[in-house]
């Protein structure tokens, strides 16, 4: 053997290894936060197309009935057929969508449906002081009609519901609530995904959800 392929053939001193070990360190601390925000971006575009999709068939319900949105719960007295009160996850689910899958958002941290006995793991709320729920001047079980909201581009009815402040007790999960900031999302880059009445979807930063304004204001549509 000669002497020239001794030396080819030498192992890596301890230095050497450290060295490499220590690259491969920081370009992993370089890139890890690139693949979570990459991560976290496809978590949002999933959780955007579920929206949607929950929008569509509350625009599909407003269509087979005369313009009225459904309500965000129906009592059990009006509703003899259902064990409680049924609640509007249950009714795009029961009546358009047949997938519980669409009511989970990938970016949730806890499982905050899992007590409501609706829809296990339910991720998504229902601006529920506005449009139908049945405590309210609605009614026992009726909703809104479409014509009503005078800005319909810029009113939210169904989004992401915070899952992780426990100053939110589990009813209160399946609503949207701007007086209670433990129930507006900020999984989302400090946001949520929000469903607006014209169908469309936009992200919403936290801060904007709990702004006060005075009057009937956007996005919210009564007053804070």
């Amino acid at each position: 053997m000669t002497m020239s392929s001794s030396r080819r053939r030498r192992p890596f001193t301890l230095i050497e290894l450290l060295v490499v070990i220590a690259i491969i360190a920081i370009l992993a601390a370089m890139l890890l936060p690139a693949l979570t925000k990459a991560r976290e971006k496809a978590r949002q575009a999933s959780c955007m197309g579920n929206v949607k999709q929950l929008m569509l068939a509350t625009l599909m319900y407003a269509d087979d009935n005369d313009g009225f949105l459904l309500p965000g719960a129906i009592p059990y007295y009006d509703y003899p057929g259902h064990a409680g009160q049924y609640e509007w996850n249950e009714m795009l689910r029961d009546m358009y969508l047949r997938d519980q899958a669409v009511f989970v958002c990938p970016t949730q941290t806890s499982p905050a449906g899992a007590a409501s006995g609706s829809i296990p793991n339910l991720g998504y709320g229902w601006n529920y002081q506005e449009f139908g729920y049945y405590y309210t001047t609605h009614g026992t079980g009726w909703g809104t009609a479409l014509v009503q909201v005078d800005l319909p581009s810029s009113t939210i009815l169904i989004g992401d519901s915070r899952d992780s402040d426990p100053a939110a007790t589990w009813s209160q999960w399946r609503y949207l609530y701007k007086r209670t900031a433990g129930l507006l999302p900020a999984r989302h880059n400090g946001g949520g995904m929000m469903g607006l009445l014209d169908g469309h979807v936009a992200w919403y930063r936290y801060e904007k959800l709990l702004e006060k304004v005075s009057g009937r204001a956007e996005p919210w549509r009564y007053p804070p």
